[in-house]
């Protein structure tokens, strides 16, 4: 069995109504075939890979298919065919159909789940490690508490008990106020150092750093190297048309959910979302020659 998110396990889906009669690519499409493609939509989302046809991880030729809708394989076939046609849906490189939208989300979901998983593992290397050095557990009973100089501190029952006069009391606290006086002149004197010997601080990480200023209507905290970052990662998307001209204008005419949390979460949201679609349109234009070169040997 794989492994199963909490989001998987709805039972229901939501469904948009509007989206469903405003699709020209399924109105184009006959009243059978509409038929199929819901039942299609239905063992696509109770796939293992929610929005690939797949039926316990494999792909179902015509015959399961038409056993898993009611139907027969001569029945199947056309509409089949005319819900492609209709570039209704689209197919992997491996010729499975998936259902674009869904397949989309799917994969969203599953980049977040990586995110938080990492992070979660971060979070907790963090709480229980501190300059690559395990902290000391809970319980330890003789572990010996230390001052601001480093030296052991004395317990507090050694201090009951022992005939310490008052002179040599107020000896110890004078010397030890000298000493932390010292230490933190010194301390002092070094972070003065380290900041005039030219040491740059480094940036903030972009989810804090990176923000819209609705005044001025323009970025702030994207570095060159966030934008070489996005190109890298979404080679066949124009990074900065995207970024500082279709951003911006949707930011400015949605000025409600413009506001973000995570700037840096919703540009890459965005910047994915523009790779997918220009993958899923070379696949289809692939898929297309293929067929074409098919029919032109075919004609010879």
């Amino acid at each position: 069995m794989p492994e199963s998110y909490k989001e998987d396990g709805r039972p229901a889906q939501q469904w948009y109504w509007n989206d469903w009669f405003s699709a020209f690519d399924v109105r184009n499409c006959g009243l059978a075939a509409r038929g199929l493609w819901i039942d299609m939509l239905g063992i696509m989302w109770k796939a293992e890979i929610r929005g690939t046809l797949t039926v316990n991880g494999k792909q179902p030729d015509n015959k399961t298919l038409a056993n898993i809708v009611g139907s027969s394989v001569s029945e199947i076939k056309p509409l089949l065919k005319e819900l492609e046609t209709n570039n209704v849906f689209s197919r992997l490189d491996d010729g499975t159909i998936i259902c674009r939208r869904m397949f989309r989300e799917s994969l969203k979901r599953n980049d977040i789940s990586k995110i938080r998983s990492k992070a979660g593992k971060k979070g907790a290397k963090s709480r229980w490690q501190t300059d690559g050095k395990p902290m000391a557990k809970h319980g330890k009973k003789n572990l010996p508490l230390t001052n601001g100089n480093g030296k052991p501190m004395a317990k507090t029952t050694e201090v009951k008990d022992s005939n310490v006069s008052k002179e040599k009391m107020a000896k110890i606290a004078a010397s030890s106020s000298t000493s932390s006086s010292t230490s933190s002149s010194t301390s002092s004197s070094t972070s003065n150092q380290r900041v005039g010997s030219g040491a740059k601080e480094a940036p903030d990480p972009p989810h804090l750093r990176i923000k819209f200023n609705f005044k001025e209507k323009k970025w702030r905290g994207i570095l060159n190297e966030d934008l070489e970052r996005w190109k890298k990662t979404f080679p066949d998307v124009d990074v900065e048309y995207h970024i500082f001209t279709r951003m911006v204008e949707w930011i400015i005419s949605n000025p409600r959910k413009g506001r973000k949390k995570n700037y840096a979460r919703f540009i890459n949201n965005w910047l994915s979302d523009e790779q997918e679609k220009f993958d899923l349109k070379n696949t289809g234009k692939r898929r297309d020659d293929e067929r074409a070169k098919e029919w032109y040997k075919e004609k010879d």
